[in-house]
C-alpha cells in the first residue's frame, strides 16, 4: 500500500506522536491518582485520564496552542471527574440512591493535584536510588514485606536489609529536603487564608 503523506507531512505527524506518548509518560500516572483522589475508584480514574488524552489526541489544535499543557490536562481530568459524579448521581437518583453528594471545591482539587505531584515525585527518587535499595524500599514499604522475607527473596541477611532500607529512605529523605519547608510554609499560609 503507498503511503498518501509528503514526507513534510509524515515527520510532522512522527513528531506529534513522539510529543504526544512524552506527554502520556510524563502526566497519565500522577493524573490517575488525581482522579482516583476526586472518584475513589481506580477504573473511573483510569478511564478519566484515558479520555482526556484522546480529547487531547482528536484535537491537536488544543496541543498546539496550549502553553501550560499540565493544568489543561489537570482541568480537563477534573471537569470529567465532576461530569462522572453528577451523571452517576443522576442515574441514583433515578435508583433511588440517595448517598452520593457532589462537593468537589478547588481547594479539594488543589489537595488532590498536590498529592498526585508528590506521590509522582517520591516515585521518582525511588527510581533514582540504586537497583537493590529501589528493590528493598519497594518490598518494604510498597508490599509491606518483613526484612525476614525480603532477606530470603534477595538472598541475604536480614540485616543487610535493614541496613539498605535505611540507607534508602535516608537518601530519599534528604532529596526533599529544602522541598519540606515549602510544604510546610504552603500548608501554613492556606490555613492562614481561610
Amino acid at each position: 500500500m503507498k503511503n498518501n503523506l509528503s514526507p513534510r507531512k509524515e515527520t510532522i505527524s512522527r513528531e506529534r506522536e513522539k510529543e504526544f506518548e512524552d506527554l502520556y509518560r510524563l502526566y497519565s500516572s500522577r493524573l490517575v491518582i488525581f482522579a482516583y483522589r476526586i472518584l475513589g475508584n481506580w477504573q473511573d480514574a483510569e478511564d478519566a485520564v484515558q479520555e482526556c488524552f484522546v480529547k487531547l489526541w482528536d484535537r491537536p489544535e488544543l496541543m498546539a496552542g496550549i502553553n501550560a499543557v499540565k493544568s489543561y490536562l489537570y482541568t480537563s481530568v477534573r471537569n470529567y471527574c465532576i461530569n462522572l459524579i453528577r451523571k452517576k448521581a443522576t442515574h441514583s437518583k433515578r435508583d433511588g440512591d440517595k448517598r452520593i453528594q457532589i462537593h468537589v471545591d478547588d481547594s479539594d482539587v488543589e489537595r488532590h493535584m498536590i498529592f498526585a505531584e508528590t506521590v509522582q515525585l517520591v516515585h521518582q527518587k525511588i527510581a533514582q536510588l540504586p537497583p537493590r535499595m529501589q528493590e528493598v524500599f519497594k518490598l518494604y514499604y510498597l508490599e509491606g514485606k518483613s526484612y525476614q522475607e525480603i532477606g530470603a527473596i534477595l538472598d541475604t541477611e536480614p540485616e543487610t536489609v535493614r541496613n539498605q532500607r535505611g540507607k534508602a529512605l535516608r537518601q530519599i529523605r534528604d532529596s526533599f529536603e529544602g522541598l519540606w519547608a515549602l510544604v510546610f510554609y504552603y500548608s501554613s499560609f492556606n490555613w492562614l487564608l481561610k
